[in-house]
């Protein structure tokens, strides 16, 4: 299965503040906007739990928004995919989707490649750890896929110090390009004083 990266700039402190809310209104106001969004779930989480009754993502980012704790609750670790893909759809309606050209088909060998390349020129940069780390929302424990990361954008300043150097370096070119995509991803986030949230399936 190809695995990859999508990228999100996003207040996250604003999405914190829709998670455990309890705003019933607002809440239907979101399954509106995002109603066929999430009706995409309903089909792909079948597959993830055969045999199983997962929420429909309708239903999951009710609970998300109206129930304080909802993510301790054992029916909702069983099913703790839907939850997460439905923190994605938020992230994709209040914030603004970047591109991933470098990264959407990222699996283990070629993110071991950027690091070791990027090791070449002593640039310390794991991939996975260095995006796909950080406090996001209250989530279930999600044991697979979405992987989920949040960098403050307090840091991105100190990302783009630290990737620079790669951008006129002798290396492999394309993962000079996905370097750069980083970097312009710091960028946005940091004039827009945005944060960054990145997932990984």
């Amino acid at each position: 299965m190809s695995r990859g990266f999508m990228v999100y700039a996003v207040d996250i402190q604003r999405i914190r503040a829709v998670i455990g809310s309890g705003d019933r209104e607002l809440a239907t106001e979101l399954v509106g906007e995002l109603g066929g969004e999430l009706d995409s779930l309903d089909k792909e989480s079948t597959y993830w739990y055969p045999g199983g009754t997962p929420p429909s993502g309708r239903d999951a980012l009710v609970r998300m928004i109206v129930e304080a704790g909802y993510q301790d609750q054992p029916d909702v670790e069983k099913y703790a995919a839907v939850y997460g893909y439905c923190f994605e759809r938020l992230c994709d309606h209040l914030g603004t989707a970047l591109g991933n050209e470098g990264w959407e088909r990222a699996r283990g060998t070629w993110l071991a490649y950027i690091e070791d390349e990027l090791g070449s020129i002593e640039v310390c940069f794991e991939p996975f750890e260095e995006l796909i780390s950080g406090e996001t929302v209250p989530l279930p424990n999600i044991w697979d896929v979405p992987a989920i990361g949040c960098t403050p954008r307090e840091f991105m300043a100190g990302m783009i110090e630290k990737l620079e150097p790669a951008l006129s370096a002798d290396i492999d070119e394309e993962v000079q390009e996905a370097v750069e995509q980083v970097v312009d991803w710091a960028k946005y986030c940091g004039s827009a004083e945005l944060d960054l949230v990145c997932f990984y399936y």
